[in-house]
């Protein structure tokens, strides 16, 4: 049998898969800072919401039939390892995306419990493993050099893209600033019309009824 994934290897196909994501994100971002004008941020947002859904939707779709078909993620693949069953092979397309999708609800209660018993455990098993009887195995360590490069890239993307979106705030920064201020002014509006409200429901006179007659001395 291969060995157990290395903790650490483990963590790098996981910020790999987790990557992917991250730079979507980052590039939806960029899309909506883009907007020098509000309505075309608005604009930009509303376009946004619908590939904001779906997109991550179908990358874990598609990472769980690579698990299923090639035994990893887009991120274990590349790094060496395998996701197999206690015979060796690939794990089912039913237990790929129980894996997938129900796996994080399983291993992340109790501040990720479930994922820090990788560590604890023999086999370097977590909850989600246990659960759909599978391990994440080292299957061809000479492919760290690809995970290690892939983590490279990311780097320097990320810091491309973050310097982006900086530039693109620095560019546009009257324009939120506007944005901001129009906003502090609402909610002022608002208390001040809060205030103004109880204010004359405390100057409302209650009604006195008069003293009858007979009550009067």
């Amino acid at each position: 049998m291969k060995p157990a994934s290395p903790i650490a290897i483990r963590i790098l196909a996981a910020v790999i898969d987790m990557g992917i994501f991250f730079f979507f994100w980052m590039l939806m971002l960029v899309r909506i800072l883009s907007a020098s004008e509000l309505s075309g941020l608005m604009n930009n947002l509303i376009i946004s919401i619908i590939p904001a859904i779906l997109v991550p939707l179908c990358v874990q779709v598609i990472q769980a039939i690579l698990t299923a078909k090639t035994g990893g993620t887009v991120g274990k693949l590349i790094c060496g390892l395998r996701v197999v069953n206690d015979n060796i092979q690939p794990i089912s397309v039913k237990l790929a995306f129980f894996r997938t999708f129900i796996g994080p609800i399983i291993s992340s209660p109790i501040f990720g419990l479930g994922y820090i018993w990788i560590v604890l455990n023999p086999d370097r098993r977590g909850w989600h493993d246990m659960a759909t009887g599978s391990r994440v195995i080292y299957h061809a360590p000479k492919m760290i050099t690809a995970g290690i490069l892939t983590f490279i890239i990311y780097i320097i993307t990320a810091v491309y893209l973050l310097n982006s979106s900086l530039n693109l705030l620095n560019t546009n920064s009257g324009m939120y600033r506007q944005i901001i201020r129009e906003i502090g002014d609402e909610f002022s509006n608002i208390r001040r019309g809060q205030s103004e409200n109880s204010d004359n429901n405390q100057k409302i006179p209650v009604p006195v009824s008069p003293t009858p007659a007979y009550y009067q001395l």
